[in-house]
């Protein structure tokens, strides 16, 4: 049988124990400690987060933890705390190269997707398939300019 959470305290070790728990807790104890505490726990958590409590500095904690491993969290940021420079540092953090394809296609810029090859240049062909269409020239010379440049420093030491 499940305890029931009666305050903000119980709340917060309940997060502790479980990280998947914020779901479960009552509304009224969803504070802005306890929504912190659960998104670092369990960066998905967000979701469960109320709107009130959606801060900038919230949604980047969420954002970039869960970036690291999957990027998904980046489709739970609201809109009014979205930007170019946010989705470039989600992608840049991302450890296995599939957060672009969570970025959403306004923020797909040529930047944020440079971000991308930036960090995983071995996942080329992966993050190539979610670039848009538009910028993929650009970003192909880009990067090929790059590479020319790596090329001629190795050359010369």
């Amino acid at each position: 049988m499940e305890t029931m959470i009666t305050n903000e305290k119980e709340a917060l070790a309940a997060i502790r124990e479980n990280r998947r728990v914020l779901a479960a807790v009552p509304p009224e104890f969803r504070t802005a400690e306890v929504c912190m505490e659960a998104v670092k726990a369990n960066s998905l958590a967000v979701s469960f987060v109320p709107e009130k409590l959606l801060t900038e500095e919230l949604c980047r904690e969420a954002c970039l933890i869960v970036a690291k491993s999957y990027g998904e969290a980046c489709m739970h940021i609201p809109p009014d705390l979205q930007s170019e420079e946010f989705f470039a540092e989600a992608v840049t953090v991302n450890e296995n190269g599939k957060a672009l394809k969570h970025v959403p296609a306004e923020y797909r810029t040529l930047a944020v997707c440079l971000a991308a090859f930036a960090r995983h240049p071995d996942k080329r062909e992966e993050i190539l398939g979610y670039v848009p269409e538009e910028l993929k020239a650009q970003v192909e010379s880009a990067i090929g300019q790059e590479n020319s440049r790596e090329k001629r420093k190795g050359e010369q030491a």
